[in-house]
């Protein structure tokens, strides 16, 4: 194993095999994923000139529900799917083993687990879904163009809200999910190296404890707060006491996520260190 903790070049060519190892573990569940939108307009079609005669297209929101179901299937098993044989007692001893350092290793996981595999997946799914509504009239608009449409159509109407919760506008912009998503990633890339065996299962498991734990201690806090609340007294509350908040709720979100993504990557690094076999 290297002993210094991170060397440029070494990195590039470990990184190199490793999204190589990537994409030769994923690239049949990528496809899959990816060519969805086809499976579901051929589905789509088979079953309207059935019924009706005439080819059918799926319709926007079904399209959007098959994006969101990829997309969160897509941050869910990309992880286990990559990084899963860490934890093995065969191949895992000669992962431990690579002369690269721990820095290294945990870097180039998260590199592929959590940006690079899922980004690819998702151009992948959004060319595909494209490319059919360039084909199929009947189709409409492509996803990526629906959404700039829709979440416009969402900025207008919340220019309607008090000066002071404008601010919440903030937390509509599709890239300020973008670490939410990457945190996702982060919880079931340290459930693929933390747990031995149904690591998927066990980290939702994990995730559903931790959040009835810190729904049991905030909710009876926020219910005292609120429980006097109502009409116009709660809303002189909200752009008064709590305006701050709300002008600030992007910026107060990415700081969060960006701490707690943090702390993800350190976890998965320490297990790394410390992982025996």
């Amino acid at each position: 194993m290297a002993n210094n903790i991170f060397d440029f070049k070494r990195f590039g060519r470990y990184f190199a095999s490793d999204f190589r190892s990537a994409v030769s573990n994923y690239w049949l569940s990528c496809t899959v994923l990816a060519l969805s939108p086809a499976v579901a307009e051929l589905l789509t079609g088979l079953f309207s000139l059935i019924f009706t005669g005439e080819w059918g297209s799926p319709v926007l929101a079904a399209r959007i529900a098959l994006a969101v179901c990829i997309g969160a299937v897509t941050l869910v098993t990309v992880p286990a799917k990559l990084y899963g044989h860490v934890t093995d007692r065969k191949s895992g001893p000669n992962f431990i083993e690579l002369p690269v350092s721990v820095f290294e290793k945990s870097s180039s996981m998260i590199l592929n687990a959590a940006v690079i595999v899922p980004l690819l997946t998702l151009l992948l799914f959004l060319a595909a879904d494209g490319l059919l509504c360039l084909i199929d009239p009947g189709c409409g608009k492509a996803l990526i163009c629906s959404a700039g449409e829709i979440l416009g159509t969402v900025f207008t109407q919340l220019g309607e809200l008090p000066e002071e919760l404008q601010g919440i506008r903030g937390i509509l912009n599709p890239v300020s999910y973008v670490d939410d998503m990457i945190q996702l990633c982060l919880i079931f890339l340290l459930g693929a190296v933390f747990f031995k065996k149904n690591k998927i299962v066990k980290t939702i498991a994990a995730i559903i404890g931790i959040s009835i734990v810190a729904s049991g201690i905030s909710s009876p806090i926020m219910m005292h707060q609120l429980s006097n609340l109502e009409g116009e007294v709660a809303l002189e509350m909200l752009t008064t006491r709590w305006g701050w908040f709300f002008n600030n709720l992007a910026l107060i979100d990415t700081i969060s996520d960006t701490v707690v993504n943090l702390l993800l990557s350190l976890g998965i690094y320490f297990r790394i260190k410390t992982i025996k076999f």
